[in-house]
């Protein structure tokens, strides 16, 4: 990016992001109100969101004369870095048919992840440093893998870190075409109403970005955690991501290239049929232990597990979102990115949608992914604490 935009003093996230937006209002028209906008939905949504580390709605006003961070971003346009833990119990579709869990299943349709391209450092385009590409990669992988098409989802919880990378994001995903991302936010099609609704939760700019815990997909990966000894009935993994330096992250931004460090990941013995992931911010030891007389003991390399998008879209599959609830939600689309660099792009779907239990505030998740050897799915999900800083001078 220095070789095409310079760098300056500004937060260098920022001008990442931020010269991505630079570069697609010079080649598309694209204008400072529309990445404002998205910016006005995405907070606009978390007022519906208890979870929301920032439940405040701004108008369109407010958040294009709040400080400018760097080129068209605003304050108000841009992610906080968060406190947050989250925790999932994962287990095969044998395991939920023999305990009755059906009415809970969330499916993952399919998950593809696609890291840093030629292109990303040969083209000398701030988008494709700030990971169009490999979204563009990941989601066209995906969809030509499934029988859905991008105009077949209903919600969407993307890596929205500034208002600028979901700018971008719509057209990388498909939901819109090139060029065409203005028009998309003007005519209302990301939010309540529209086509599709985009970050129903508030996004990383409102429901904040508690690194870790942010929202990776996992099920693919978890599938191969390696498994020392006999095959265990239960595991569990912890993850815990400290602020910089990061010390046990190989990715410290979101956790986005868990397929990349799990799936090539040996497993020895079979898959275990009942699997505990957790995630919070903080340094952690690089392995965790599970000692229970129940289930064998088993020690894991600490990942970093994003849960809180994946969390979000079972909610709404589940039709338990309460007031920030897509009606008729049918299938949820999840993407996460870091640079430096990976994209994660993942489709769910009720698993089985004849024995959905509404009332049931607990849902699991389960894969079905052609790649994927045994069927994995989330049990049970704890959103475990998002600090609640409303009311402080964090910025």
């Amino acid at each position: 990016m220095a070789a095409v935009a310079g760098f300056c003093d500004s937060p260098v996230p920022s001008q990442l992001f931020g010269n991505a937006a630079v570069e697609h209002m010079a080649k598309y028209g694209t204008k400072p109100e529309h990445l404002a906008k998205i910016a006005y939905k995405n907070h606009k949504h978390s007022v519906n969101n208890p979870y929301s580390q920032f439940q405040e709605e701004y108008t369109l006003e407010q958040i294009l004369a709040s400080p400018r961070i760097f080129g068209p971003l605003t304050k108000l346009q841009c992610c906080p870095t968060s406190d947050g833990s989250a925790a999932a119990i994962l287990a095969s579709e044998d395991f939920v048919r023999l305990h009755g869990l059906q009415g809970q299943a969330v499916e993952i349709v399919g998950m593809e992840m696609a890291t840093d391209l030629p292109s990303t450092f040969e083209e000398n385009s701030c988008m494709k440093v700030a990971g169009y590409d490999m979204t563009k990669t990941a989601a066209d992988n995906l969809f030509s893998k499934t029988s859905y098409t991008p105009q077949d989802v209903d919600v969407v919880e993307l890596h929205d870190c500034f208002s600028a990378n979901e700018l971008i994001t719509y057209e990388a995903l498909g939901l819109c075409e090139p060029g065409k991302a203005g028009e998309f936010i003007d005519s209302g099609n990301n939010t309540y109403g529209g086509r599709v609704v985009v970050n129903p939760s508030g996004g990383l700019i409102s429901k904040g970005h508690p690194l870790g815990a942010t929202g990776s997909p996992l099920a693919s990966c978890l599938q191969q955690t390696p498994c020392y000894g006999e095959s265990p009935s239960l595991v569990c993994g912890r993850d815990l991501c400290s602020t910089p330096p990061h010390a046990y992250n190989k990715h410290p931004v979101t956790g986005s290239p868990l397929a990349s460090c799990l799936q090539q990941t040996p497993c020895y013995g079979e898959s275990p049929s009942l699997m505990l992931t957790t995630n919070t911010l903080f340094n952690a030891p690089l392995f965790e232990v599970l000692e229970s007389d129940c289930y064998t003991k088993i020690q894991l390399p600490s990942r970093n597990l994003g849960l809180a998008q994946c969390s979000e879209l079972c909610w709404q599959l589940r039709g338990l979102a309460d007031k920030r609830q897509v009606r008729g939600a049918k299938l949820a689309l999840q993407h996460n990115i870091g640079l430096g660099g990976a994209a994660v792009v993942t489709l769910y779907k009720l698993g089985f949608p004849h024995a959905h239990a509404k009332k049931d505030p607990s849902y699991v998740l389960l894969s079905s992914g052609s790649d994927i050897a045994t069927n994995v799915i989330i049990v049970e999900y704890f959103l475990l604490s998002v600090q609640d800083v409303r009311g402080t001078d964090y910025w």
